[in-house]
């Protein structure tokens, strides 16, 4: 792919990747203080423009039925080759990180070669808020579907952990069992793997229906601090886990009309969150070796029979 192909493309994720941050931030829960009125005061002034939200995803979920009965339609058709067409997609064309949807330079190394592509990096968080931002860092692949007819895929990846994570919670005065609130420290750090499909035969890119196999969980750090002076009834300091082995994503029955292009995003996402004092990190830097590893998209095709006239 030409250096002015990928930097076209690149402007054009990018601005996806806002989108969904903005979106994000819309479907995210909040904490809020005060009496029934004035949380229920605050709560509607966040309604403003969800109608706009809600007629997009209506509208991009009635675009993702319509291709996803089109691939059954498809897959119906008699004379279709039982057996598909495997495709590897060996190297990504980019490797990028975002915080929010914006870029963000947290890549210390990367590194593209067929099968063995990764990326290492270190991203920390201080907490300054209850919800705290989501860090990304994405494998970019690519694939033109070159038959004569629709195709429908079936996309497979792996990612390989070799890294390590912590959370920390500030010590207090004041325990949360006091009027259900205090001033103990909670920090939270959660960490997955996700595949994500890109018609990018529109634009903006549209996605198909979500599946459950599209992401997994990978980790999920709670920790609370305890007393300013001492470790009654909590716990102090934070919790550290070993970040370690594969992780398999999976898409069935993806619709790609016949010359377009799909773009398929491999990635891994870090979320925090908490209130009172506290931090985290994600540490895919150091030791020697500690890497995170994307070595292939696999795509199982089978295109539609030509027909015959006559």
């Amino acid at each position: 792919m030409r250096d002015a192909d990928i930097s076209d493309m690149r402007d054009a994720l990018a601005a996806l990747k806002r989108e969904d941050a903005r979106v994000a931030k819309i479907r995210q829960g909040r904490r809020r203080g005060g009496r029934l009125a004035e949380f229920r005061r605050e709560t509607q002034s966040q309604l403003t423009g969800f109608s706009e939200v809600f007629a997009s995803e209506e509208t991009a979920f009635r675009g993702g039925v319509s291709s996803r009965l089109k691939a059954h339609d498809l897959l119906a058709s008699p004379g279709l080759p039982a057996t598909p067409i495997y495709t590897r997609l060996e190297k990504p064309f980019l490797i990028w990180a975002f915080r929010d949807g914006r870029p963000i330079g947290i890549l210390d190394e990367t590194h593209i070669e067929p099968l063995n592509s990764w990326a290492r990096f270190r991203t920390r968080w201080q907490q300054q808020g209850v919800i705290g931002p989501k860090d990304e860092v994405v494998f970019y692949f690519m694939w033109q579907n070159d038959t004569p007819g629709d195709a429908v895929v079936d996309v497979e990846s792996h990612l390989l952990l070799n890294g390590s994570c912590w959370a920390y919670a500030e010590s207090g005065w004041i325990p949360p069992i006091w009027w259900g609130t205090g001033t103990f420290g909670e920090m939270e750090l959660g960490i997955d793997a996700e595949l994500k499909l890109l018609e990018w035969w529109n634009q903006p890119a549209s996605q198909p229906l979500q599946q459950p196999a599209q992401s997994v969980e990978i980790a999920e750090l709670r920790v609370e601090g305890g007393f300013t002076l001492g470790s009654w009834g909590a716990k102090l300091g934070g919790e550290a886990r070993t970040l370690l082995g594969s992780h398999y994503l999976h898409y069935n029955g993806f619709l790609v009309p016949a010359g377009a292009v799909a773009v398929f995003e491999v990635s891994l996402r870090m979320h925090y969150g908490g209130f009172n004092g506290g931090s985290c990190e994600v540490d895919f830097l150091e030791p020697a070796r500690s890497s995170l590893v994307c070595p292939y998209v696999e795509l199982a095709t089978q295109s539609a029979p030509l027909s015959v006239d006559g």
